[in-house]
């Protein structure tokens, strides 16, 4: 029996055992099982929000393409028309969607750590990713989507592993074309131009996808300056510095204070610049482990340092530094703080339980970035 579980079988283009079949299936059945039991949960964001933005589609998806319905990008709203053509229920199509990015994230998730790793481990990392606290409740409980412009940072995380640069940039500018929160990874980008490892007219896939991912919506009659305006809208409809994240902000969040949110994107820029500046001969950009070591500590401090800062922000650092500690268990420490205090607030937001004082999250988010430089970067 041993040797049939360990026999290698010839899959497409390689071979695996049979035991990694038997464990990838089971994953995947028991995860989306879990998710699915998830399903009927309807958070606030789905009632106040995606529930109407979807009815509205379903009612006139042509007008309502044309006219700015909710402050999500045109991609996004492209999703939500698609799946208003399809069916009635709402709340299981919009976590559907998502869901099914979770397991394509979960995919490129492990082939990251295979290149980085070893083949065996890709599959433990499948298996990790589709376990991640934050990525099963963000898709199946949330009904969000962050999960899907992760997925495109990942696939472009991959493809610059793979020293695809230029399909690395076209990968991360849908990504950036879905979520405003993309913006998170463009510094690493950007140190990668400087150290000149990216060209920077690989950077023109930015403009060049957005512009593409708005032309349906112009063609229906929509005003280019609304389309132009969604990242606009996005950080200027909401009036608090944080909501529910564990930033530095939690400590002095006090109403007529957003005066402070130009200073704190300012002093951000200052910080992560400063990091970019002290870290600029000690990453190696051409090899995978410090990319993905820098990469994941931007992620960590960009959303820790900005104002504005909701709840979910925090999932691609949760999933980075998930990929560290794959990668090297030194990193487990940070990776438990960072997820952990993700959970705690997602759980917080969406069944009103297990109360944690934010400021406590933050310092704890503190001493794991704190950690995370000075196990990589103190030599």
């Amino acid at each position: 029996m041993k040797d049939q579980l360990l026999k290698k079988i010839k899959l497409y283009k390689f071979e695996i055992r049979v035991i990694d079949i038997i464990f990838l299936f089971s994953v995947t059945f028991v995860s989306l099982l879990i998710r699915v039991s998830l399903y009927p949960w309807q958070s606030s964001d789905y009632l106040v929000h995606l529930e109407k933005w979807f009815l509205a589609y379903k009612n006139n998806i042509f007008e309502t393409l044309k006219s700015p319905v909710g402050d999500y990008t045109a991609m996004y709203n492209y999703i939500l028309a698609f799946l208003s053509l399809i069916g009635d229920n709402s709340l299981y199509l919009i976590k559907s969607i998502s869901v099914i990015f979770d397991f394509i994230g979960a995919i490129f998730f492990s082939k990251i750590i295979r290149k980085i790793c070893n083949e065996n481990v890709s599959y433990l990392a499948y298996a990790i990713f589709l376990c991640l606290p934050t990525v099963i409740l963000n898709s199946s409980a949330w009904a969000q989507c962050d999960v899907i412009y992760v997925t495109f940072i990942l696939i472009s995380f991959y493809q610059l592993l793979n020293e695809k640069e230029s399909a690395a940039l076209f990968f991360y500018s849908i990504s950036l074309s879905l979520k405003l929160q993309a913006i998170f990874f463009l510094p690493f980008y950007l140190f990668l131009g400087v150290k000149k490892k990216i060209k920077f007219r690989c950077f023109l896939w930015i403009p060049i996808v957005y512009i593409l991912s708005i032309i349906p919506m112009l063609c229906l009659g929509r005003p280019l300056i609304s389309c132009v305006k969604t990242y606009l809208v996005q950080m200027s409809e909401y009036n608090n510095l944080v909501y529910a994240a564990p930033t530095i902000y939690t400590f002095w969040d006090i109403d007529g204070l957003t005066l402070l949110v130009r200073t704190g994107v300012l002093y951000c820029v200052l910080i992560v610049g400063s990091l970019c500046y002290y870290c600029y001969e000690k990453v190696n950009v051409n090899t995978s482990k410090e990319l993905l070591k820098f990469s994941t500590l931007l992620v960590l401090i960009i959303p820790f340092l900005l104002p504005k800062m909701h709840d979910r922000y925090f999932i691609l650092a949760d999933i980075f530094t998930a990929l560290c500690t794959i990668v090297d268990r030194k990193y487990f420490i940070s990776f438990i703080i960072t997820c952990g205090c993700s959970t705690i607030v997602y759980i917080q937001f969406l069944f009103g339980s297990a109360y944690v004082d934010l400021r406590i999250l933050t310092v704890l988010m503190l001493i794991g970035i704190v950690y995370f430089v000075k196990i990589s970067y103190s030599k």
